[in-house]
């Protein structure tokens, strides 16, 4: 994954900073305003020491980082000289991570294996290689508060890019603090700089080195088509924001991003079924293979996923119990699915780093950019699509059907498969058939109240084999918490039972 979970004693870790900031361009004649009882809250401004700063930027040949929004250099000179790979901050958050190593970790042109596996599934099978060098003169001034914290870090780059016969004056605010000031302070030397005759911009230095104009991400999504558009276009459309979702989702798994793993199997999970739902659209010998990629890749992740929720579940149920027996329990939890999970991390770590993997998002971003389609997708969406659906509800209902109370774990858990594939096959259509709107809400709380069944049933499992292994005191702990969990059980598979009629009639109202 990033060699991080088996790194050497003596191997640096990576430092990981969160920067949250603005971007103006300013003409090179502007004098800066100092801000000072221009901004609410700033009182003075502290200089901080001139820098002469060379960075190297590398990146693929058709600029896969720089049109993800991410970048990579090794930067010379100021106080946080290193090598520096900037991607968007994990899941969605505002700002962007710096992933930091030294200088020493490699020379131009080496890039530090740390460094080059966050971003593999940003670049794929492309090598990175240095593309261009950046020469800045920047100046710079922390600006404070009345108490004297710094809120921000305001730079004045004079900037040179090599090959490119371009140069640019780009002021640079970044906030210091992480309350609910940096985005009024950030805000406000905006306003004072454009005021002054500055304009914001997105443009990082490496796009602008590397002529890049769009960010879009490790892939581009075609835009949502129109309901009487041929099949095809939401097929596209579907599976291209499905592996974005999963690519991106990965690049947070091999940084260690909370709630990545999670993420990335659903994305993984998601992309399986829409390639069922869209089936009799595809080559079928195609869609087959990528859904035994996928399935793959689920499966390394899962069990890492299950002991992670297992281990928070199971540790809140604890807290429930007396305190001798809570004591007990949270202990041999901690103790045994703490260490199986560590475990299950590394295999997930290693089954990302196998070699096939890169084949496995090479052919997954083919099939976003030109998936193999048969003649059925040629039809329009509005007579194709909601027979797609209506099937997958059809399934659902027939096992939601035959539940009972007291029926078999394994016939709860095909049911909850079924209904996740209605819901994936609703949210696929939501776009273009709103009607399919309500019926993907209502079976998203069925499927997280059979993931609950599923995730009691696991429980209780783990607590059995548990207290199989523990002394009598600790055994007797864990049969409470197991009675616990089979309580859960049995008020959730109820409670499955009690929401299907209000459920039952959005699976058989047609989509369209």
């Amino acid at each position: 994954m990033t060699g991080r979970r088996d790194r050497p004693a003596d191997q640096e870790r990576p430092t990981v900073v969160r920067e949250v900031e603005r971007k103006v361009s300013v003409p090179a004649e502007l004098v800066l305003p100092t801000m000072i009882g221009s901004v609410p809250g700033i009182v003075a401004r502290r200089p901080l020491p001139p820098a002469e700063l060379v960075a190297a930027y590398h990146d693929t040949d058709d600029h896969r980082l720089a049109r993800s929004g991410a970048s990579l250099r090794r930067r010379q000179g100021g106080p946080d000289a290193g090598w520096h790979l900037k991607l968007p901050a994990p899941g969605g958050a505002p700002g962007r991570d710096e992933i930091r190593l030294p200088l020493e970790a490699g020379e131009v042109g080496m890039i530090p294996a740390e460094l080059s596996g966050i971003v593999l599934p940003l670049v794929r099978e492309a090598p990175l290689r240095h593309l261009a060098t950046v020469r800045t003169a920047r100046t710079g001034w922390e600006l404070l508060d009345a108490d004297g914290e710094v809120l921000a870090e305001l730079v004045d780059d004079v900037v040179s890019l090599e090959p490119a016969t371009r140069s640019f004056r780009q002021i640079e605010v970044e906030a210091r603090v992480e309350d609910e000031r940096a985005e009024e302070v950030l805000d406000g030397v905006v306003a004072v700089l454009v005021a002054a005759g500055g304009s914001r911009t997105r443009e990082t230095k490496a796009a602008a080195a590397l002529g890049v104009v769009a960010v879009d991400g490790p892939l581009v999504v075609p835009a949502v088509p129109d309901r009487e558009d041929p099949a095809a276009l939401l097929v596209r459309h579907t599976l291209a924001t499905g592996v974005r979702a999963l690519l991106l989702a990965e690049l947070d798994v091999r940084r260690e991003a909370p709630d990545a793993i999670h993420r990335m199997r659903v994305a993984a999970r998601t992309l399986r079924s829409s390639l069922r739902t869209f089936a009799p659209l595809l080559d079928p010998d195609w869609a087959a293979g990528l859904r035994a990629e996928l399935q793959q890749t689920a499966t390394s992740l899962g069990a890492a996923r299950d002991l992670e929720v297992q281990l928070t579940r199971l540790l809140a149920a604890a807290r429930m119990l007396p305190p001798a027996d809570q004591e007990l329990a949270t202990a041999a939890v901690r103790e045994v699915l703490g260490a199986r999970e560590e475990a299950a991390l590394r295999g997930a770590a290693a089954a990302l780093d196998e070699a096939g993997h890169v084949g496995v998002l090479v052919d997954l971003v083919g099939a976003a950019t030109d998936p193999r389609l048969g003649p059925p997708a040629d039809g329009s969406i509005v007579d194709t699509v909601p027979d797609l659906v209506r099937t997958t509800m059809r399934s659902l209902r027939r096992a939601v059907d035959a539940l009972a109370m007291d029926g078999p774990p394994e016939q709860w858990h095909h049911t909850r498969v079924l209904a996740k594939r209605a819901r994936y096959a609703a949210d696929a259509a939501e776009p273009v058939l709103p009607r399919a709107r309500r019926a993907a809400a209502r079976l998203a709380r069925l499927t997280d109240l059979l993931g609950q069944v599923q995730d009691a049933v696991v429980g209780r499992a783990l607590l059995a084999e548990l207290a199989a292994q523990a002394e009598s005191a600790t055994a007797f702990s864990l049969g409470l918490l197991a009675a616990r969990e089979e309580e859960e059980e049995r008020a959730t598979r109820a409670a499955v039972l009690a929401s299907w009629p209000r459920i039952e009639p959005v699976t058989r109202r047609p989509v369209r």
